[in-house]
């Protein structure tokens, strides 16, 4: 019988051409950059935590520190909108369609809220009907 022998070569990829592979770093270097990686993330992390809980903290005295609860609702306001703005963003910048679920996302939740507002506004106006009907201000006589 006879042997076949069959020979493969590998040629062009784009490390020097030696037949070495450098796509590998080293196993010491990656080690510490994974670790100072960690670090910055950890680092990042806790500064945005922080800094979240002072502005929210800050915004969330404006009422009682100045009277002005319409001012403090207003800035709350804005907050979650840039909050919500920020976060399409980069769903959009990560994938458009993560971008376009988050939009959907938001856009059904706007839906529920206004929902929830006119629920809210029916029953203060029905409260408000009970209230001229006990006190006798419903009817047409008392004009």
């Amino acid at each position: 019988m006879a042997e076949i022998t069959i020979n493969f070569t590998l040629q062009g990829g784009g490390d020097g051409g030696n037949g070495t592979s450098n796509s590998q770093p080293n196993g010491a270097t990656s080690k510490a950059n994974a670790k100072t990686e960690l670090t910055v993330s950890t680092a990042l992390s806790i500064a945005k935590q922080f800094s979240s809980q002072i502005v929210d903290g800050y915004i969330s005295s404006i009422g009682s520190r100045t009277g002005n609860y319409v001012m403090q609702e207003k800035a709350q306001n804005t907050l979650a909108v840039v909050g919500k703005v920020a976060s399409i963003g980069a769903a959009f910048a990560a994938n458009w369609v993560l971008g376009v679920v988050a939009l959907v996302g938001e856009g059904i939740n706007f839906g529920f809220q206004v929902a929830q507002q006119n629920r809210d506004v029916m029953w203060q106006n029905r409260n408000a009907e009970q209230l001229r009907r006990r006190a006798g201000y419903n009817s047409n006589y008392n004009r």
